[in-house]
């Protein structure tokens, strides 16, 4: 056997060993995540009317997590509670970035309110 073989055949076997234990790999870099999917989403302030765009992995924990107000996003610390309004599913974090900084574009801005589509969510 080659070299090049070996070390796959080691990867794998070692990759088999830690599923077999009941563990599964993360994807995408989270702990826990079985998705490599992402969400870019635009959420409204109930308390003063204004939109946050943003990106994330794991749409229904983070729209909990602007609620609560958790400060690892201080400018919505204390503009909750928020609705989600838009949203859209890609398949990788520098797609939805992509996207997430033209939804903060001024152009961007206006395909949201021109936007008639099923993502759009009614307020």
């Amino acid at each position: 056997m080659n070299l090049t073989f070996r070390y796959y055949f080691f990867k794998i076997q070692i990759l088999f060993q830690y599923i077999s234990a009941g563990n599964l790999p993360a994807v995408g870099g989270t702990p826990g995540c079985l998705s490599n999917m992402f969400y870019v989403y635009v959420i409204k302030s109930l308390k003063d009317n204004r939109n946050y765009i943003g990106i994330t992995n794991n749409l229904e924990r983070r729209i909990k997590e602007h609620n609560r107000g958790k400060s690892s996003t201080p400018s919505t610390k204390f503009r909750g509670p928020f609705k989600l309004i838009y949203f859209e599913k890609v398949t990788n974090r520098k797609i939805a970035r992509e996207r997430e900084k033209f939804l903060k574009s001024g152009r961007g801005r206006e395909f949201l309110k021109s936007k008639n589509s099923s993502n759009i969510i009614p307020v």
